[in-house]
């Protein structure tokens, strides 16, 4: 029997936080609303740079998205095949049994 738990998908929200909090914080859902009143007084050549290091980290993430989509399916794709085999032992065994039952019942006749 397979003892693989299936793998957990989190909402896109999750994702992204969870993405996004490791490359910028700033980004974060959570942090986003905030930084009109952070960054109020900042200067043009600082809202530029700023900019910038939010497009690098958008860069980032479409990145680390990609390689998390393909380690999922990586992973889901083994839990896939672990629960078919699972699938296919129990319903060989169940055969077995009533192959077992069948001669049982012809013997005794």
């Amino acid at each position: 029997m397979s003892t693989t738990i299936p793998p957990y998908v989190p909402t896109p929200e999750e994702l992204y936080d969870f993405l996004m909090g490791q490359i910028e914080p700033e980004l974060t859902l959570a942090s986003i609303p905030g930084l009109k009143e952070k960054y109020k007084e900042e200067m043009q050549q600082e809202r530029k740079a700023r900019m910038g290091r939010y497009k690098k980290a958008y860069a980032a993430y479409e990145q680390a998205l990609a390689q998390y989509t393909k380690d999922l399916e990586q992973r889901t794709g083994m839990y896939r095949r672990e629960a078919f085999a699972s699938a296919e032992v129990r319903e060989q065994k169940q055969e077995e049994n009533r192959l077992a039952d069948l001669e049982a019942s012809i013997n005794a006749a």
